[in-house]
């Protein structure tokens, strides 16, 4: 067969397999949830034309008369491929007839998917899986040995170029081929002699530029986090003309210039220091924004990027960390100097593997920086604002030492702002600086002078002395501090609309305090005289106040006008389910957004951050500007309810009169954590995680996205403070909220996973005094839950110590399972698709821990210890089989599963090893010897020594180039370093001829393990329990029948 005809005839499997795969999803969404979905039908009709191609395809190949072995596989997968789409087709038909279905789907539509459908769906889905894995692994692996023939030169660009993308490790031959335009791919699939020389050349440039940019994208996009840009988008400046002066040459005073400062070469900090509302943050901004400072840095060196971070201490935990900080700075370097970000994916092939902020480290971040920074070419300008701000866990000192490995660069300035604190005025006394209140008196008069200008019509004539005077007195009296003067002019605006004369709000300027604290008390104090109506006022602008400082205080999670909504109604205790044209709940936050406006004194306001000011509600509110799905999740992701200061904050929490204020408020801390999971699971539901149609079906993403997690996380942070009673009543609620869009198919082995001791053992408890014992399989499926610990979900939310809380409730489920008859050695299709035993999952979760050493999570690694220990309490099988991976970087970068090992003769490796469950044991008692803690009772219960130790690697890779290091015959492989290394990080001995065996697949493997595995477990317990209602009910009809 021609080269490029069987390249054409796989382009068209894959687009059949790629539609095949997304009329699955549709399906399966019909049948959960009975929603029409009419997109099936276009899918439908396009997969009857792909197929028709795929036909013709086959049928051109069909007339070579010479193939080789792999051409006959392809050959083979693609008419195989047409009776797949056939039965994908009768399948569409069936589930599209009937009548409109119910918003709900019925407890008879859930059992007709689970015992029929389902597994219909399950069966085309594991065929076409199948066949793009065997595309990936074996057809198109021959394919790339075409790269070394003599003849490779003679093949076409475009199939030359694909090749040489999949041997590299790029990506799959099916992103590479489904990656390009729709008109590309039917080119290629109807590619013919005519054609071949001019679309050769177009699939080069495509291919080629999209590869790159591909990698690039999702490179810089690891750096992102949604709140990223929040900070500085919610500072606002007041006059163009305000901060002028810090470019005034001419300037003098008892402060450094900052213009002098920007021409330096001196590798100094520049200091903006000031009081508390002072306008540090507005100022820096208005740095950043202003193009003069960013003429002059361009005069010194025409290749400078100015790159800022705001911290933010009333935000999310990302907006005030340093890890926050790091991410941000350096996607802020990269994303306009694609050379740097080349450069840094040759060096670092691991980055390619970036998925999410999370996959960073601190020490990684800093170390890539400084990278960037290495090239000398280029000159860079930091703006760091708010110091002061930074997590208080992570400390002042910590920021500043990093911040000074920066300036210690020769090509880097950095300019900082801050509150005089100790640690800080002394670090920053002896750089240059100015205060800040010291040179604001006349953009705050020019600020007070705007302001109020436009009300001076309806004020009475022939009193430009008393206006003066008033806002002199203001300018005067501010000391300074902008906050002070604009929450003072907003005093004076409501004067003004009641009427007051110039004399009258000279007398309210005059009764004020001149103290920020004193201020807001003062605010509070008027807002409240009203005695008909204080009582309401205050109890709902407390109740705000107590909601923000919870979700701060333990999850440190922001909140958006969405979840503040629904913590406050009432009418939304159970699970939010609206129409598209019901727009009572956008209705709903508007009026919030008000009552938070007039009720909290102007202590909290409402921040927008998509863009600058306000909310768009006359946008919003237009007949026809989108659904109410969509706009709730806008006012879910674009809005923040948070103080207008971090003095606010500070004046609730630590003064007598904030105190005050906030024991007004109705509810308990019981309750108001209760408002928190309930609003966070609405929010989630609606704008967070939820799929776009046709793509994801809820099933999936309750068991690995972050819908359920989230939730989760914040549960599990608060359920300490919580009843049992609250806690049942929230998970339950949890539950219904996912069975409201089909989604709690695992519910209990999320709630196992989390440790939710007491839920998960009372709601099984319940389950088999109904409808009898659970089976082994069922249980066992819990207690591997329980038992795992490293899963995708551990780094999604800025949650501190939530693992430590949800510890002992795991251990507490493990003890309970096992004694319950839940088998430890029976095998489960676990985390990363791997089949696995619950003993198998906690051995080895346990080495990683011990292995890596982490000093601030001994408590976590100690709660594992003791889980291990309880399984070695029961009949444990030590001769299972599980498998390690060994990601090998350079630059010590490790990642989740990695161990750092080098190896001279080629630079970076990755190692898949194979070995049984006695030497992990003996692995992890080695460790902890090195560690001096060889007496702790769950080592001295760990028995091993009836079991030989199994030790096998299976696969080695070459991480630099990403392609499969095959170990052939006649070719020698010097591994003695890369064995020995491997000896000393695993301190155990190892025969370096019996640690280097054939070649294996990977996937073979595990499949022949699990084929001969005791049992196997596929029915959940929600599963399991259907049914029992199912034939419950069934006998029930039968017995009304007779």
């Amino acid at each position: 067969m021609d080269p490029l005809t069987a390249f054409g005839l796989t382009c068209n499997v894959i687009q059949v397999i790629s539609f095949g795969h997304e009329a699955l999803s549709l399906c399966k969404r019909v049948c959960r949830d009975g929603s029409p979905e009419p997109d099936l039908a276009y899918n439908s009709t396009h997969l009857n034309t792909l197929s028709t191609k795929l036909v013709e395809s086959l049928d051109e190949a069909r007339t070579s008369m010479k193939l080789s072995k792999e051409q006959r596989g392809l050959q083979d997968i693609a008419s195989k491929l047409t009776d797949v789409t056939t039965q994908l087709n009768k399948l569409i038909e069936e589930v599209t007839v009937g009548g409109t279905p119910s918003r709900r789907k019925s407890a008879a539509k859930t059992m007709k998917y689970l015992l029929s459908y389902k597994r219909k769906i399950q069966s085309l889905e594991k065929t076409m899986a199948s066949f793009q894995n065997t595309l990936n692994s074996e057809i198109l692996v021959h394919l790339c040995d075409l790269e070394s023939r003599n003849d490779f030169s003679k093949l076409d660009r475009s199939l030359q170029h694909v090749i040489q993308q999949y041997a590299r490790g790029n990506r799959t031959i099916t992103d590479l081929i489904l990656q390009g335009t729709e008109s590309v791919k039917e080119h290629v699939s109807a590619e013919s002699a005519k054609t071949r020389s001019q679309l050769a050349a177009n699939i080069q440039d495509l291919h080629l530029n999209a590869s790159t940019a591909d990698q690039y994208r999702r490179f810089l996009d690891s750096l992102k986090y949604n709140e990223m840009n929040a900070r500085r988008s919610a500072i606002t400046i007041s006059s163009e003309e305000t901060f002028h002066w810090i470019f005034d040459k001419s300037l003098k005073g008892p402060w450094s210039s900052f213009v002098h400062w920007l021409k330096s070469v001196d590798k100094d900090f520049y200091w903006i220091s000031g009081k508390a509302g002072s306008g540090k943050s507005t100022l820096m901004k208005y740095i950043t924004d202003n193009d003069e400072g960013k003429k002059i840095l361009l005069e010194q060196n025409p290749n400078t990027t100015i790159a800022s971070f705001f911290f933010w201490n009333s935000g999310t935990n990302m907006q005030r960390s340093i890890i926050g900080m790091l991410s941000s700075l350096l996607h802020q370097l990269l994303r306009e100097n694609m050379t740097s970000v080349a450069e840094l994916l040759q060096e670092n092939s691991a980055f390619l593997y970036k998925e999410s902020v999370f996959d960073w480290s601190r020490e990684e971040l800093r170390g890539t920086i400084l990278r960037v920074f290495s090239n000398r070419n280029y000159s860079y300008c930091l703006f760091i604002d708010g110091l002061d701000e930074v997590e208080h866990r992570e400390g002042q000192a910590e920021l500043v030492r990093i911040l000074d490995m920066f300036r210690c660069q020769p090509n880097v300035k950095l300019c900082v702002s801050s509150r005089p604190e100790p640690i800080l005025h002394e670090f920053f006394k002896a750089y240059p600086k100015l205060r800040l209140q010291d040179l604001t008196k006349e953009d705050i008069r020019r600020y007070v002078t705007e302001v109020l200008g436009p009300f001076e019509k309806v004020m009475k004539s022939g009193k430009d002395e008393a206006r003066i005077s008033l806002i002199d007195a203001i300018s005067s009296r501010a000391d300074g501090v902008f906050l002070w003067a604009t929450l003072v002019t907003k005093s004076l605006q409501t004067g003004i609309t009641n009427a007051d004369d110039w004399d009258t709000l000279m007398k309210r300027v005059d009764g004020l305090p001149r103290e920020i604290d004193r201020l807001y008390n003062h605010m509070w104090s008027r807002l409240n005289q009203d005695q008909e109506i204080q009582d309401v006022y205050r109890s709902e602008a407390a109740f705000y106040f107590q909601f923000i400082l919870k979700a701060l205080e333990r999850t440190n999670t922001r909140i958006s006008l969405f979840e503040l909504m629904v913590a406050s109604e009432k009418s939304l205790d159970d699970p939010v389910v609206v129409d598209e044209e019901d727009f009572e709940l956008v209705e709903l936050c508007r009026i919030i957004e008000k009552r938070v406006t007039v009720r909290c004194a102007g202590l909290v306001e409402v921040v927008w951050s998509s863009t600058p000011g306000g909310i768009p509600w006359d946008k919003i509110l237009q007949s026809g500007q989108g659904s109410t799905l969509s706009t709730i999740k806008d006012l879910a992701k674009n809005t923040t309810v948070t103080f207008i200061h971090q003095s606010a904050k500070q004046f609730l929490r630590e003064t007598d009169a904030g105190k005050q204020m906030l024991s007004y408020s109705s509810k308990s801390d019981e309750e108001c954590w209760s408002d928190l999971v309930r609003a966070t699971m609405a929010s989630a539901l609606f704008s967070r995680s939820i799929p776009k149609p046709g793509t994801i079906d809820w099933g999936e993403t309750a068991n690995d996205s972050s819908h359920s997690e989230l939730v989760m996380q914040i549960f599990v942070a608060i359920k300490e403070a919580l009843s049992e009673q609250t806690e049942f009543r929230l998970l339950d609620l949890y539950r219904r909220t996912l069975q409201s869009v089909g989604a709690s198919a695992t519910f209990y082995c999320l709630t196992a996973r989390f440790g939710c001791y007491a839920y998960t053992r009372n709601r099984v408890e319940q389950l088999e005094s109904q409808y009898g014992r659970l089976p082994t399989e069922t249980t066992t499926l819990l207690l591997y839950s329980a038992s795992s610990w490293f899963w995708s979900w551990t780094q999604h939310l800025d949650i501190q110590d939530y693992q430590d809380k949800m510890a002992p409730g795991k251990n507490k489920l493990i003890s309970w399972l096992l004694e319950s008859g839940a088998d430890p050695n029976l095998t489960v299709l676990g985390k990363n698709g791997e089949y696995e035993t619950p003993f198998t999952s906690i051995l080895k979760d346990y080495f990683i821990r011990v292995d890596w050493d982490i000093p601030n999570e001994i408590y976590v690694e100690e709660q594992i210890a003791l889980g291990v220990q309880r399984f070695f309490d029961v009949a444990v099988d030590l001769r299972t089989k599980t498998l390690l991976y060994c990601y090998v970087v350079r630059n010590n970068d490790l990642h989740e599963w990695d161990w750092d090992i080098k190896c001279p003769n080629k630079p970076s490796w990755a190692v898949v090893i194979q070995v049984n469950c006695s030497w992990l044991t003996r692995a992890i008692r080695a460790k902890c010897k090195d560690r001096g803690r060889t007496e702790e009772k769950h080592l001295l219960a760990m028995k091993c020594d009836d079991v030989e130790p199994e030790f096998k690697v299976l696969q080695i890779f070459s991480a630099d180039q990403h392609e499969e290091s095959e170990w052939k015959e006649g070719v020698e492989y010097d591994t003695s370093n890369l064995v020995g290394l491997l000896q000393d990080r695993l301190k155990f001995e190892y025969d370096h001829e019996e640690m280097v065996e054939s070649w294996e697949k990977l996937s073979a493997i595990v499949q022949e393990r699990f084929d001969r595995s005791p049992g196997k477990v596929e029915e959940s317990l929600e599963e399991w329990m259907i049914k029992k209602e199912f034939m419950a009910e069934s006998r029930r009809l039968d017995d009304r029948g007779s």
